[in-house]
């Protein structure tokens, strides 16, 4: 049997086939296909996360759970955490980097298509490659589709279709009669009827039908788009079935029954290159969906409506090249430079930039219920503006339309009867607004407000004194009384505990609460009750305020939990109690008995009745449930301080404000639903010493194999940082070991000679186990003394020895007996002697039987001995696994204590860790009699300590009588520095261990007794042996506390990285001429713009000057940020030298901006060679003359249906050498020409070099055609054919530079 019936024919190990049957198929969640695209909760993966590179070129997920993801850099698989590249580097069945298919056929092997390195195939851990030397046309491999029943696999290539079946390949091309050479997209039917085994073949030369070994063919003459076919889709919804989708370069057409339909021009879904589309498993009873991919975005197909979006909706790159809809139901979506993208519904739905709000940073959230045009509209305040959100549709309002400032803190809606009825009142940073009748009135300091950050409001229900009374607090002045529209302000000489107001509350008694900075007050009849700490509150900072409907008062703390008031008194549950967090922004009380609270980490829910429950001293936690990305939150970062950072609406909905948007969710628990998906667990490697064994079962290790390590997964793709996982070694381990979310086990130092079986068990998000798991059995030879043959040898040797020597003793017996019996009669006189002889003899033997019997004793006493050893070994291997097992040194050092407290006396017990950087021990734990006493530092100058000498000396310290054995340690010992003397009651006995890592002591371990003599040798044996494993585990967890230190700060600085980049752009969008500006200057025109990186090299660039208008396409040296800092000096440097030059001519401005940027840059003293080509217009719009300059780059002028081309001067400008280049100037005369008839492009040279999938640029023998092509077309239809022509140029390749092409007509 040759490679490919091994390959076809492999089997999956049954625990692998039953863990895939049980996730195969089901779908979890699914996307909520009602709502908008921005809606979707999503998470982004780009090279920074771990892909090789960001053009995604095929997705797909086998049945193990992996997700694996084709690049022109390699094989990606993907667990939900972990990236795992396969390429020629790593894996030498890959001859070739560029991965193209991905298909999975019925016994589980991965079909793989790369671009030059023929077909890899992947089962059980291995890649096997198959190229044409076994068969194949060629090994370009494009399409890869599996065929039914088992019967092969179907390859698309370069040299036509392929079927592989039972080893051997049939390959159809062109002489068959199949449509073209290359094949690019293959679909076997599943319909019935004339479609039955039909296969439909896309290639470049257009549509093929195969059936029964005939083909027919379909192309534009038949109705195709475009012959270059990309994607094939047969839909099952009932409302699409019996039609094939067909994605093509120019669109989409639909063929059914025969006939071929062009589906209609839907904004840009049809105009571009269709790369993929996808169906979802559970659209939703009765509708038809499905998801396009193309080089203009996503679109998503609803029951005959469509909708489209692209990066201004927030999809990480325009062009999507690949889709996959995984078992959990979440939709990933693969583009050529954005990497990949997972896109989900959660239960909360989120509204941001993408959906219309003005800015992402929202600090109040509102519901109108009473205003007048607004009733049930929710409002969202933000950095740049109030938004009003009713019926779907967001309006803004911003300083431009009557606030007095753009940054909102706070909302409020006047009652519904008194003074301030059918108002909304709006807090900001520049003061109060009132909005009444479409109307805004403005209130600040000059009116009377005692400071202008209004932060919270509200209308006081008092019929007596405070009728009519808008409370305002602020964030600097303390709150502000208005009534009869005059300003009473309160601050701290009033009685107010602090000045920083965050929250206010009326209460059912009409008593106003004023939450601070400073702790919170009580105002009633007009006189301040201040609380802070020093009265109870767990913290001074009050955030937020809620009065439930048992007129009971909670109090939300700036980091130190919730209280209750009651009596007087604030008691406080925490997160040690069980909340999720010690922060509440705000807190909203739902229908269904559950307070809601926010915080920087996301949102919180817990049982109201389990809250008084526990402040009343029935329950000691409280089950609290958190909610953040995987629920469709798009940051976890809520905001608050300000009303309302939460609110309830008329519906029963909540809102909160975050960091990015506003976010409802309905609270109704029936919304709530579990993932029902059981995780795959997978034994990924098993790395034995130096040795990895890639997960092998059933293995037997040599005897001297120390260290293991065993990397296992779960291939759980949604919230896949939630999946937990236990494990146990059976025959070693006594319980199950709580990993967490940890990926490795260690051990170290296994029993030999008996099989060892490693498990390991996984839940998903939401808590549902795999109790099956995966296992992998293994054991590790003895050494030659502990074989059963050695033992059997000694046993034989023994008992064959014992049987000789009563052998030879008994022939001895009866040889004398038989000489006595001859001399008996002889020697009757000597009876005498013989009789003492024999007594002699007897005490002899008697003595022997005495020494055996103490002999054996003592062998007793010591197996005992042995044992005790053993079991005591065992002891400390169990404790030193549960203490490596945990990666935070808070675990570590309390679990070491509870262990060590449990074998010896514990009075006062340390551990000190040495910092060398400040020249310190530092003392995270120390126990005196059972309390922790708070953490300190030790000099390690000082000689005169223990535990200084321990460390110095790199030995231990056993003293069990400090007074008379001190000085053996420390000759000129001094009390006061180790043992505090005030009574008898202080340490007499004392062990000091070092903790050695490497050779090096990292700490040190202590145990104290307040008795003499409290520690014996075997004490000492075992804290020695604990700190061995104590010093590998601190070790351990410091480091991986550095390396989520470190990967904390370089998260958030990528995170910065972004943002500034993303700043940048808008700085740069803001230089590049308005479009109000283009088209007041030049009225016919258009901007073909594509930067490679969010920011650009490229910039254009438009000015009017006496009269005479100046359009430039200019190019930076680079790209992204250093090419935006250019464009920016360019933009200048253009702006300047046009104002100031008396003679305007384009080659005297581009004389002049060399010289510039070699000053400006100082490139002759710093040998800087940054520079810039351009090309230059001036255009005269009343005498139609145009003077064009170039450097590098030239003009293309299409006059009359003719194509002139001016060639630009070869000279860049800028740079260091020593040179004075003389631009050419070109002059255009248009004045006999008809208006309109001639069009201008200018361009850079990124369009122009674009390499595509076999390495060729476009080159300007195919740009002057294209130019002469299109120049009569609609102005707004030009950008796209120029984009449709260096898509289907570049085909998968990814984009090489910035593109900028400026067309003008006159």
């Amino acid at each position: 049997m040759n490679r490919f019936s091994t390959l076809v024919f492999a089997v999956f190990p049954v625990l692998f086939l039953l863990n895939a049957q049980c996730l195969y198929g089901q779908d979890a969640f699914g996307l909520d296909h009602s709502r908008a695209f921005t809606q979707y909760a999503s998470q982004n993966w780009q090279s920074e996360q771990g892909l090789p590179e960001n053009s995604i070129l095929n997705l797909c997920q086998t049945r193990d759970g992996y997700l694996w993801i084709a690049t022109n850099e390699g094989l990606v698989r993907f667990d939900g955490v972990k990236f795992t590249v396969f390429d020629k580097k790593s894996t030498p069945a890959f001859t070739h980097h560029s991965i193209r298919g991905l298909a999975e056929d019925d016994n589980g092997t991965l079909w793989i298509g790369t671009r030059g390195g023929g077909l890899v195939c992947y089962n059980n851990g291995v890649f096997t490659n198959l190229t044409t030397k076994d068969g194949l046309p060629s090994n370009t491999i494009f399409s890869i589709t599996k065929a039914r029943n088992n019967q092969g696999m179907w390859i698309g290539s370069y040299g036509g279709l392929t079927l592989i079946r039972n080893g051997k390949c049939t390959t159809y091309n062109a002489s068959n009669g199949l449509a073209g050479k290359v094949v690019s997209a293959i679909l076997e039917s599943e319909q019935q009827g004339d479609n039955r085994d039909v296969v439909w073949v896309g290639t470049e030369g257009g549509l093929s039908r195969f059936k029964n070994g005939i083909f027919t063919n379909y192309t534009t003459k038949d109705g195709l788009r475009n012959n270059s076919i990309r994607t094939l889709y047969e839909p099952r919804c009932s409302g699409l079935q019996g039609g094939l989708w067909i994605g093509t370069r120019l669109g989409l057409n639909i063929l059914k029954d025969g006939t071929i339909t062009s589906i209609g021009n839907n904004e840009k879904v049809v105009e571009g290159t269709i790369y993929s589309i996808v169906e979802p498993k559970n659209p939703g009873h009765g509708n038809n969906i499905l998801w396009i991919g193309s080089v203009f975005g996503l679109s998503r197909y609803t029951n005959g409506n469509w909708s489209h979006y692209a990066t201004k909706q927030g999809l990480a790159n325009d062009a999507v090249i690949a889709m996959l809809e995984d078992r959990e139901g979440s939709l990933w979506v693969g583009t050529n430079g954005g990497g990949v993208t997972r896109f989900w519904s959660g239960v909360f739905t989120g509204y941001s930039v993408y959906d219309g709000v003005p800015d992402k940073y929202v600090l109040p959230v509102y519901e109108t219920q009473r205003l007048e045009g607004h009733i049930g509209a929710v409002w969202i305040g933000t950095y740049q503006g109030v938004s009003r959100l009713k019926d779907g549709i967001i309006t803004n309002y911003t300083e431009k339309d009557g606030l007095v400032n753009n940054k909102i803190y706070s909302l409020f809606e006047g009652g519904a009867t008194g003074p301030y009825r059918n108002t909304f009142w709006i807090g900001s940073s520049g003061g109060l607004t009132m909005f009444k009748n479409g109307k805004f009135t403005n209130y600040t300091t000059k009116n009377g407000l005692a400071f202008d950050l209004v932060s919270t409001m509200v209308e006081s229900q008092d019929t007596g004194k405070n009728v009519g009374v808008l409370w305002i607090g602020t964030q600097g002045g303390g709150i502000s009384k208005l009534q009869n529209g005059t300003f009473t302000n309160y601050s701290v000489k009033e009685g107010l505990v602090n000045i920083i107001v965050r929250a206010m509350l009326e209460d059912h008694e009409g008593t106003l609460w004023i939450g601070t900075d400073g702790g919170l007050s009580r105002f009633k009849d007009g006189k301040f009750t201040n609380y802070t700490s020093k009265e109870g509150l767990p913290v001074d900072g009050v955030s937020s305020l809620y009065e439930d409907a048992d007129g009971v008062l909670w109090i939300g703390t700036a980091g130190g939990g919730l209280c209750r008031f009651q009596n007087g008194q604030f008691p406080v549950i925490t997160d040690k109690n069980g909340m999720f967090d010690n922060l509440a922004y705000s807190i909203v009380e739902d229908d269904y008995g559950f307070f809601w609270m926010s915080c920087n980490k996301g949102i919180y829910r817990v049982s109201r009745g389990e809250l008084n429950d526990f402040f009343a001293g029935k329950i000691e936690r409280v089950s609290c449930t958190s909610f953040g990305t995987a629920e469709g939150m798009k940051r976890v970062q809520c905001n608050g301080g300000y009303q309302y950072s939460g609110w309830k609406d008329t519906q029963g909905n909540l809102w909160f404000a975050t960091s990015d948007g506003a976010v409802t969710v309905n609270p109704n628990p029936k919304n709530f639903h579990k993932n029902p998906v059981v995780p795959n667990v997978i034994i990924e490697s098993i790395q034995a010493d130096t040795t990895s064994l890639l997960a092998q079962n059933n293995v037997v290790l040599a005897a001297g194999v120390e260290k293991f390590e065993f990397q296992y997964t779960a291939t759980c793709l949604f919230a896949s940082e939630r999946v937990r996982f236990k494990y146990i070694l059976e025959g070693y381990d006594k319980d199950w070991i709580d990993a967490g979310s940890r990926r490795t086990a260690y051990y170290n130092n296994l029993p030999r000679g008996r099989i060892l079986r490693f498990r390991v068990i996984a839940c998903n998000n939401d808590g549902i186990w795999n109790e099956a798991g995966a296992w992998r059995d293994f054991s590790i030879a003895p050494f030659w003394w502990e074989t059963w043959w050695f033992y059997g040898l000694c046993v034989v040797f023994v008992s064959g020895g014992a049987y000789q020597g009563f052998r030879w003793r008994t022939q001895r017996l009866r040889a004398k007996a038989e000489e006595l019996e001859r001399i008996v009669d002889a020697r009757t006189a000597e009876l005498q002697d013989a009789n003492v002889e024999i007594s002699r003899q007897m005490e002899i033997q008697s003595e022997q039987a005495r020494e055996i019997e103490i002999a054996n004793t003592a062998l007793q006493e010591k197996n005992i001995a042995i044992t005790e050893a053993h079991e005591r070994f065992e002891v400390m291997s169990e404790v030193g696994r549960g203490l490596t097992a945990s990666l935070a040194v808070e675990t570590i050092i309390t679990n070491l204590y509870d262990r060590v407290s449990e074998v010896m006396d514990t009075t006062v017990f340390g551990i000190g860790i040495t910092r060398a950087d400040r020249g310190v021990v530092e003392y995270k734990l120390v126990m005196d009699k059972g309390e922790r006493l708070p953490p300190y530092e030790r000099d390690m100058a000082d000689a005169n300590q223990f535990p200084i000498w321990s460390l110095t000396n790199r030995k231990s310290v056993f003293i069990n009588d400090v007074d008379t054995e001190a000085t053996n340690y420390i000759a000129s010992f001094r009390e006061k520095a180790n043992v505090v003397r005030t009574t008898d009651d202080y340490s007499k006995s004392l062990l000091y261990v070092p903790l050695m890592l490497e050779g090096a002591p990292i700490g040190v371990l202590s145990a104290q007794s307040y008795e003499c003599n409290a520690y014996s040798e075997s004490d000492l044996a075992t804290l020695e042996t604990l700190a061995n494993y104590a010093a590998i585990a601190i070790a351990n967890a410091e480091s991986t506390e550095e390396i989520i230190r470190q990967k904390a700060i370089v998260e958030e600085f990528n995170r910065n990285i972004q943002d500034s980049i993303r700043y940048a752009k808008r700085i740069q969008d803001a230089m590049l001429p308005s479009t109000e500006t283009l088209n007041r200057l030049l009225p016919e025109h258009f901007i073909f713009f594509r930067p490679k990186d969010v920011v650009s090299g490229d910039f254009y660039w438009c000015k009017q000057v006496r009269g005479l208008v100046f359009v430039a396409a200019v190019d930076c040296t680079g790209h992204g940020v250093p090419g935006a800092f250019m464009s920016l000096i360019g933009n200048s440097l253009l702006n300047d030298i046009s104002s100031r030059l008396l003679d305007l001519h384009p080659d005297l401005i581009l004389n002049e901006l060399h010289r510039e940027l070699q000053t400006v840059l100082r490139q002759k003293e710093t040998n800087n060679d940054d520079g810039m080509d351009l090309c230059l217009c001036m255009i005269d719009l009343d005498t139609r003359i145009v003077e064009f300059s170039g450097a590098m780059n030239p003009l293309y002028a299409v006059v009359a249906g003719e194509l002139r081309e001016f060639k630009g001067t070869a000279e860049e400008l800028g740079g260091h050498e020593e040179r004075s280049p003389v631009y050419a100037r070109h002059t255009l005369d248009l004045s006999s020409v008809p208006q309109g008839s001639t069009m201008l492009y200018l361009a850079t040279d990124g369009y122009k070099d674009q390499y595509n999938d076999v390495q060729q640029r476009f080159m300007p023998k195919r740009v002057r055609p294209l130019l002469a092509e299109i120049a009569g077309k609609p102005l707004e239809e030009q950008p796209r054919l120029l984009g449709e022509a260096i898509d289907a140029h570049r085909g998968g390749m990814f984009q090489v530079d910035d593109m900028l092409v400026v067309g003008v007509r006159l």
